[in-house]
């Protein structure tokens, strides 16, 4: 098991970040293939796709690799993308963000009522601008909650 930069050479450093980026071409690859095939049978105006990610990966940024025990932004940061009908265009939201949010969004922005066992909030007001912050979503979720 690989825990610090100092168990690789230069040479295996790179060959794992480029095997990693492999693997991010590959993933793209099937993205694209997959929003053809929604082409090509005329679903795609009626889809939601969102791609995130669990984790991101750490490459000896600080003397450590893939993600152990260390919470730095290359292990913290991950994407967040939405692509619908009806979203907005280009739209890029800067406010940090949770993944236990990503399931009551997509239940928002495809009109389905929230599972009430669910913890999490939709990022709506986010994306459609009608709040600026994501302190300010969860400033109201938390008192709804408590009403």
């Amino acid at each position: 098991m690989i825990h610090h930069g100092t168990d690789l050479t230069a040479e295996e450093r790179k060959t794992l970040v480029d095997l990693y980026d492999a693997e991010i071409r590959c993933m793209d690859d099937c993205f694209a293939e997959l929003v053809s095939e929604l082409d090509r049978l005329g679903l795609r105006k009626d889809s939601l796709i969102v791609v995130t990610a669990d984790h991101g990966e750490e490459f000896g940024e600080h003397q450590g690799f893939f993600h152990l025990k260390q919470l730095y932004d290359e292990v913290l940061h991950v994407p967040l993308l939405l692509f619908g009908e009806g979203l907005p265009k280009g739209t890029q939201v800067s406010d940090m963000v949770r993944l236990i949010d990503v399931a009551p969004t997509i239940f928002a922005l495809l009109g389905v009522p929230q599972p009430q066992h669910f913890l999490g909030t939709s990022l709506v007001p986010l994306i459609d601008g009608s709040k600026s912050s994501f302190a300010e979503v969860m400033e109201e979720w938390r008192q709804a909650k408590t009403r």
